[in-house]
């Protein structure tokens, strides 16, 4: 897999796909303690660094085997319905987190310790991520206002890793991966 491999829902991965893996020391909660080995140094990076300004994060969701996607689909389908699913949940192959380069970041609190659904991100970590993230290769996935581009509804808290050359590149010019790979390679990002 490569880091700036496009994984959506017209770009699926296999269902076997499983990357290198290690199991983090960051704080997190409970099944998100696994995390893409190419990427462990950069988020213990991205996480001191958003310590030493006073903001503190944990993993609420970290890498996510096929199997475990479709544990999830299926029960946010039972619970939400179709519509909700479509909108906010990866289908097995389709999500990023099988990749073990995106994880959904929170604010550390003693409820995202217990429970990933009690998970959320304040809004001072909301800015700095948005400040600081690409220094250490990482993108905002799915920002608000880009869903006809992303075909994923805003998700503040879901972070990808691509290197820090691409994501600062797409930073500075306000793109998301999905345009970057359809300027680059347009033939394989608008295949279904």
């Amino acid at each position: 897999g490569q880091i700036w491999s496009l994984v959506s829902d017209k770009h699926t991965i296999s269902l076997d796909y499983a990357p290198s893996l290690s199991t983090t020391t960051l704080p997190h909660a409970p099944e998100a303690d696994k995390v893409g080995t190419r990427t462990e140094k950069p988020l213990e990076s991205l996480f001191a660094a958003a310590q030493a300004d006073g903001i503190r994060l944990m993993l609420s969701s970290a890498y996510r085997s096929a199997k475990d996607q479709q544990t999830t689909y299926d029960s946010l389908l039972e619970l939400n319905g179709r519509d909700y699913v479509h909108e906010y949940v990866a289908a097995p192959g389709a999500s990023e987190h099988q990749t073990g380069l995106a994880y959904d970041l929170a604010t550390i609190t003693h409820g995202c310790e217990l429970d990933a659904n009690e998970c959320s991100l304040d809004a001072g970590a909301i800015t700095w991520l948005r400040g600081h993230a690409a220094d250490y290769g990482f993108i905002e996935r799915y920002p608000s206002g880009k869903q006809s581009i992303t075909g994923v509804a805003g998700e503040h808290w879901h972070y990808r890793y691509v290197g820090v050359p691409l994501a600062n590149a797409l930073k500075a010019a306000s793109m998301t991966l999905d345009e970057f790979v359809q300027q680059v390679a347009p033939g394989y990002a608008s295949n279904n």
